[in-house]
């Protein structure tokens, strides 16, 4: 594979010399710009590591329910070492911040169950109009949701799609952390994170549980970059991105492992294909006004593109778009013909 710059075909009219080292200068100070936002962004990370935020890494494994933090069977800090499960899936969806399901449910059940629900032209456009081949995992470790996912799956499974829920908090690292439940239940308890905020804290239902986190990164790139992809099918993956001010930590984390790239160079990564649209919703509102954190976030918000752009020889970048699809929050469709026993 080679760059991934246009930098063949005919041959254009060269500038002269003071424009060349004018366009040169701009190119500097733009890069020197980006440069220092990501040297922001990666003292940010390791101030918060240090300081071992509720973002950090959480006490070694021991406690908490290790049995929810499975796909399939396999336990989370196993799960890079054991057969692909993603083996012959040419589309994967990965939908990070499960909450109850229902974006998987619009994936597969379509316009005609979720009308009007924005997420499917992502899915139309990336993985055709029929979406039954589409392999998709869901990561949501809120225990309250656990009851109903594992219904979801059972249904859709059962029906012979390609899906698991991962009972597991997305992080940085394998492990433990804890996880803050804001209580609402009306909303489905929406805004529960790995970030512990005063917002949520003054809820009346409001508790904190031990939850099993795992790496995305390197579950990206060790299972879902690694599968065996199926000849004739152009692979595609998409992501959802909905984690309530944990993305603070994790797309430098992200960016840093070479994981928000379509396709990366295979002189710098053996296994090339990555992520090729990741729709996100970011939450600087998680934390006080003034903080680091919301600072960081709205820089990431305005300049995530161009900072995952920056390097085109190695790395086609994702896509990366601020879409936030919240149209069924509670979802309350039926499920599918054949599913009762699911119920």
């Amino acid at each position: 594979m080679g760059a991934f710059g246009n930098r063949e075909g005919a041959a254009v009219a060269l500038p002269d010399d003071a424009a060349i080292q004018d366009r040169l200068a701009s190119l500097a100070a733009r890069d020197a710009a980006i440069q220092d936002r990501i040297a922001s962004l990666a003292a940010r990370v390791a101030h918060l590591e240090a300081a071992k935020t509720p973002m950090g890494v959480a006490p070694p494994p021991g406690g908490g329910d290790s049995g929810n933090a499975k796909l399939r069977g396999v336990d989370i800090p196993e799960l890079h070492e054991q057969p692909n499960v993603l083996d012959g899936c040419s589309h994967v969806y990965l939908d990070v911040g499960s909450n109850v399901g229902v974006q998987i449910r619009k994936l597969y059940d379509g316009r005609s169950v979720y009308p009007d629900a924005p997420v499917h032209d992502i899915f139309d456009k990336y993985f055709g109009k029929d979406h039954s081949k589409v392999c998709a995992i869901g990561f949501e470790p809120n225990p309250h949701h656990t009851k109903r996912l594992k219904a979801i799956q059972g249904c859709y499974q059962a029906l012979g799609f390609r899906m698991s829920f991962v009972f597991a908090a997305a992080s940085s690292t394998d492990g433990q952390a804890t996880f803050n439940i804001d209580g609402v239940g009306w909303a489905n308890e929406w805004s529960s994170s790995l970030v512990a905020t005063d917002k949520i804290s003054k809820n009346k239902g409001f508790f904190k549980h031990t939850v099993p986190t795992i790496d995305l990164a390197k579950f990206i790139n060790n299972v879902v970059a690694r599968r065996k992809i199926p000849a004739g099918v152009p692979p595609a993956v998409v992501m959802k991105l909905d984690i309530e001010g944990s993305e603070v930590t994790l797309l430098p984390h992200m960016m840093q492992t070479g994981v928000l790239c379509a396709e990366r160079s295979q002189s710098v990564q053996p296994f090339p294909l990555g992520v090729n649209i990741s729709f996100i919703e970011f939450h600087p509102m998680s934390f006080p006004a003034k903080s680091k954190e919301a600072h960081a976030l709205y820089m990431l918000q305005n300049d995530l593109n161009e900072i995952v752009g920056l390097d085109t020889d190695n790395c086609k970048p994702t896509n990366i778009t601020a879409l936030d699809d919240e149209t069924f929050l509670h979802d309350g469709k039926p499920f599918p013909d054949g599913c009762s026993q699911f119920k």
